[in-house]
């Protein structure tokens, strides 16, 4: 037999709540029983084990399903099948997510809601799923009237985003992994952070107010347009080894009226100096 624990600190807390939790991918399912420990350990004071034979789970599954005070969780997907051979100890903490949860909750702009509805809601039932959520990996709205971009973190698959033309102030991008492309420009952006962005390779943030653009940990990136329309100046940060021969960094001019190509470190072109990462 093989022994599968669930760390319950990925459970969520609800105040002594007692979770059912199930294991999925063997048949029949399993109830995980709850192994009793001190009540901070885990929702409920338990540690969530089952027996199962050996065998394997395939790839793709959901293999736990939590039930708390109502609603349903579920493990993400495994990544690869999983083989269980005899005498085997697994414990897993993998993220749980709501199974029924409708992240367009989280989208509260009405133009970045209409572009949901139009474009993003696959089966139009007029909510966004998980599954629906990790299968998007571009967004364009260009020229949306936008204003909050909140939500889009919860898009984590997402390769392209074209939110360029609007009226965003703010655009968090934490756990956005898996960015490449990044178009922001021609809105009202005072700050920028992309250095939880590692495989970001093109960005596009030219036309808005950002003083400091750090680009330090952006190793992949391999073309900048950036610049402010007026009299704002910018300082653009990058790791001491970046090749500006052989990445394209252009500054935008102070009318708005053209790039032109940033070669050397230390020099300003139109109000863009690019300097090394301290």
């Amino acid at each position: 037999m093989v022994q599968l624990t669930l760390d319950a600190s990925m459970i969520p807390d609800r105040s002594g709540a007692r979770p059912v939790v199930t294991l999925r991918g063997v048949t029949p399912a399993i109830t995980m029983h709850g192994v009793g420990g001190d009540a901070g350990d885990a929702p409920g004071g338990y540690v969530y084990r089952a027996l199962v034979p050996p065998g394997a789970i395939a790839g793709g599954v959901r293999m736990f399903r939590v039930e708390l005070d109502g609603r349903v969780f579920v493990s993400e997907p495994l990544a690869g099948s999983l083989e269980l051979s005899g005498g085997r100890v697994e414990t897993f903490g993998l993220s749980l997510v709501l199974d029924d949860y409708d992240y367009s909750s989280e989208i509260s702009d009405q133009g970045f809601d209409s572009y949901f509805h139009i474009y993003l809601d696959s089966n139009d039932d007029g909510q966004l799923s998980y599954d629906e959520i990790m299968a998007i990996t571009e967004i364009g709205v260009m020229e949306w009237e936008i204003e909050s971009m909140e939500g889009i973190r919860d898009f984590k698959n997402l390769v392209k985003l074209d939110c360029g033309i609007n009226y965003i102030r703010e655009l968090d991008l934490t756990g956005l992994t898996k960015l490449e492309t990044l178009w922001c420009s021609y809105n009202e952006l005072e700050e920028l952070d992309v250095t939880g962005l590692p495989a970001l390779k093109e960005l596009r943030c030219d036309g808005n107010l950002i003083t400091r653009l750090d680009l330090s940990a952006n190793s992949a990136i391999e073309s900048v347009w950036c610049g402010n329309v007026g009299s704002p100046e910018m300082v653009v940060v990058v790791d001491p080894d970046l090749d500006l021969s052989s990445v394209s960094v252009f500054a935008l001019d102070a009318l708005g009226g053209g790039l032109t190509r940033i070669t050397e470190r230390e020099v300003a072109v139109n109000g863009v100096t690019v300097v090394n990462k301290q």
